[in-house]
């Protein structure tokens, strides 16, 4: 829930970027709006700078290009957290199965393995049943 109040956030930042418009004023008062900002700023700061003190301290300077890259996995954990609330919202019951690749099926291992038996036995019929 709270990636997905993110998202709102950042949204109502870029709005303020592009053109300053009323309904953001009206929202955040000036005292609010720079107060936010300066949270905004010190802890997304913050937890960056943690990163990199991380890895200088890890002696790991080969990643220092993703520590960089956090915000963007701030972005899409947003994005997904999004879908996942529309998702369950729209239809509960679905289920998003992620395809990896990395083995084959039960079938393609029972067809390359000719000795192994399918569960029904070698003449096809189910177990305990009339001959």
């Amino acid at each position: 829930m709270i990636a997905c109040v993110n998202m709102v956030f950042w949204l109502i930042l870029a709005l303020w970027i592009a053109g300053q418009p009323l309904i953001v004023v009206d929202l955040f008062p000036g005292p609010i709006y720079y107060l936010a900002l300066v949270s905004m700023l010190l802890g997304n700061g913050a937890a960056i700078y943690m990163n990199l003190i991380a890895i200088r301290e890890d002696d790991r300077s080969e990643l220092l290009f993703s520590a960089l890259l956090i915000p963007l996995y701030w972005l899409m954990m947003s994005v997904a957290a999004i879908k996942g609330m529309w998702q369950i919202l729209v239809n509960p019951s679905y289920w998003e199965k992620t395809f990896h690749g990395l083995s084959t099926s039960h079938q393609e291992s029972a067809a390359d393995d000719p000795g192994e038996q399918g569960a029904h036995g070698t003449s096809g019929e189910e177990p305990g049943g009339a001959t």
